[in-house]
């Protein structure tokens, strides 16, 4: 069985079950506190909402288009505030134990909801550029690099968001940026990937280099390579190039331990080297190899509330710039919260960046 079938059975048809029956409670539980259920409609909508993701999903993974796609990103996106709605209704009814609470505040409530996941959509679409300057020992001229992760191309985000990349691409370059790291997850999962649709990346003015993360494996990775060398995107799969003075080395993402991978590469700590890694992890190993800077991502800051607020528990360098000091030795990490979305097209409380990292010869104190 193909990658993309299996996920769709682990992720579309055994969730879309659950959720119609998590739907209909939750639906049910709203209606209630401001008038009358009618239980088949919303039986009829709770059935709706599985059988619309179920033939739309598996349309999605071989025959992507805008009319089911369109349908994905509407139901996808009901899935933050039906979290949301499922917090507010434990406290609604914990609160109408002890008083009334009329029902212009409860629909009310509902709206405000409805507007705060607009407002996340409307965010998730705006991409932001974040700056950070670094001071790289044996550098010999200022170099920029465009840090960006987790485009997730498929049915959530695709053509219109890698034209905006692109232009905000161009824009930095015309700028001074001089290079381009991908650092995992080009692709979804949801959809598969054919040769020419990573083809706008063909109109970026400066080199582009591409690690793969875990989502990239999901459609295949044969053929998100294929779609890469496509556009002229360098992969670095386990191997290294060089770029002015620095050496970048790419670590494909493992789903074990990636320590035997990067034991291979015969690494020289007084140059200045780079290390793409998916996910940020084993930083210490890689300042004790001799790695100036790690880039990394797929936490993607925990894209929206309240995945934010515990995303962080599990990933310790969860978004931003790291460093790590010792002794005259300075090492960074830079963890993107992505330029793209994974699930639900929505943004709450994390940004969809780009980072613009500055790379400077570091200063000799006198």
């Amino acid at each position: 069985m193909e990658d993309l079938e299996k996920r769709y059975i682990f992720n579309s048809v055994f969730p879309s079950i659950v959720l119609s029956f998590y739907n209909y409670f939750l639906l049910k539980a709203m209606w209630a506190l401001i008038g009358s259920p009618n239980n088949n409609i919303i039986i009829l909508i709770s059935l709706g909402v599985c059988v619309l993701t179920l033939i739309s999903s598996y349309i999605e993974l071989y025959n992507s288009n805008k009319f089911t796609r369109s349908i994905m990103v509407v139901l996808e996106s009901w899935k933050w505030p039906s979290l949301i709605f499922l917090f507010i209704m434990i406290i609604l009814y914990l609160i109408s134990y002890f008083v009334i609470i009329p029902k212009i505040i409860t629909i009310s409530i509902y709206l405000v909801v409805f507007l705060i996941g607009f407002y996340a959509y409307y965010n998730a679409h705006k991409i932001k550029v974040i700056e950070y300057e670094l001071e790289i020992e044996n550098l010999k001229e200022e170099l920029n690099i465009i840090h960006i992760s987790d485009i997730h191309y498929g049915t959530y985000r695709n053509q219109g968001l890698l034209k905006k990349i692109v232009e905000k691409i161009n824009y930095l370059a015309d700028k001074g940026a001089q290079l381009v790291i991908i650092s995992g997850d080009l692709a979804d999962g949801s959809t598969s990937i054919g040769k020419e649709d990573f083809n706008e990346f063909k109109n970026i003015k400066i080199p582009v280099i591409f690690t793969p993360g875990n989502h990239d494996y999901y459609p295949g990775i044969e053929k998100v390579y294929s779609a890469c060398e496509n556009a002229g995107i360098y992969i670095l799969n386990n191997n290294y190039c060089t770029f002015k003075d620095l050496t970048i080395y790419g670590l494909n993402y493992s789903f074990t331990n990636p320590q035997k991978s990067f034991n291979q590469f015969n690494i020289n700590p007084e140059t200045n080297n780079i290390m793409v890694y998916h996910a940020p992890d084993h930083w210490k190993d890689f300042i004790k190899y001799g790695f100036d800077i790690q880039l990394s991502g797929h936490t993607h800051g925990g894209q929206f509330y309240p995945a934010n607020l515990w995303v962080g528990k599990f990933f310790p360098f969860c978004k931003g710039l790291f460093i790590n000091n010792q002794g005259d030795k300075t090492s960074y990490l830079s963890v993107s919260t992505g330029v793209g979305t994974m699930g639900p097209p929505l943004r709450l409380g994390t940004n969809s960046e780009m980072v613009l990292l500055k790379l400077i010869p570091k200063k000799i104190k006198p």
